[in-house]
């Protein structure tokens, strides 16, 4: 499905507004970080979700689990 927007001059930038159907596809709230992904170049694709934040929080717990008894210790 294809939604047709418009762009508006906002500061020095470029604002567009999303359809009610978009945000409620993409489950995001006002006031939510949406990221703009590049794939494939020229093409873009706006998405809720962040790979790296999402690579960080995967490390994030493997590490947690691998030394959970290590930080057990450590907050006694």
């Amino acid at each position: 499905m294809a939604y047709k927007v418009k762009l508006r001059k906002q500061g020095g930038s470029a604002a567009v507004t999303l359809p009610a159907e978009v945000v409620r596809r993409l489950a995001v709230r006002e006031g939510a970080s949406l990221y703009l992904v590049e794939d494939p170049p020229g093409e873009f694709r706006l998405t809720p979700y962040d790979r790296e934040v999402a690579a960080a929080l995967e490390a994030h717990r493997a590490v947690i689990e691998e030394y959970r008894d290590v930080f057990r210790k450590l907050a006694e």
